[in-house]
């Protein structure tokens, strides 16, 4: 479009042009072009430039109709049975995600309360008795096992199995490493119990 056929307006002089009757558009430039004109302007338009040239004197204005104008009653009964069970349907549905998203919403405040609980909770220290050669939990089974090896290090088990010093190493350098290993798996083990079990130690 070229400049030429800009016409600008302020906001007052367009509301004024209403208040007194008249629009946006400026129909006496419209009712002065010519068909020349008029084709030049539809040939520039991207939306009409490939359809300048079809025959339309054949064309005929079609409204779709009304399906339920002219639908045998029975048709139309059927049809309204159809669209009351995908009505039913679709709010059954709705109430089963809203119940299944209540449930998981109270599981997620369970288990964040326990967390939380499990965060909070004070672990004693562990009781370590020994015969001189050994120390084992003062506990009932399973409990905490460490003893001295022959090689200067220190062996340690929970429930009979090993807690390795590393990947690549059972024994701990010192007696209090392996006591210090020992309380922190006790502390990570109840905490784990508490806040994915519901339990206690």
């Amino acid at each position: 479009m070229s400049e030429e056929n800009i016409t600008r307006m302020s906001i007052a002089e367009i509301n004024a042009k209403i208040a007194a009757g008249g629009d946006r558009t400026d129909w006496t430039r419209v009712d002065a072009l010519t068909d020349e004109q008029i084709e030049a302007a539809m040939r520039d338009d991207p939306d009409w430039k490939d359809h300048i040239d079809e025959d339309w004197s054949g064309a005929q204005l079609v409204i779709p109709q009304n399906i339920v104008e002219g639908m045998p009653k029975e048709e139309l009964l059927k049809l309204c049975y159809e669209l009351q069970k995908s009505v039913v349907h679709f709010e059954k549905r709705m109430n089963e995600i809203a119940a299944e998203r209540n449930t998981l919403w109270n599981e997620l405040k369970a288990t964040s309360d326990l967390v939380e609980q499990a965060r909070s909770i004070q672990i004693k220290p562990i009781d370590w008795k020994t015969d001189g050669r050994s120390m084992w939990e003062d506990a009932d089974f399973p409990r905490y096992d460490l003893y001295r090896t022959g090689s200067g290090g220190y062996w340690l088990a929970y429930a009979d199995r090993t807690i390795r010093y590393s990947p690549n190493e059972r024994d701990f350098p010192s007696e209090d490493a392996a006591k210090a290993a020992a309380q922190a798996h006790k502390e990570k083990r109840i905490r784990a119990e508490i806040a994915f079990e519901g339990g206690a130690a």
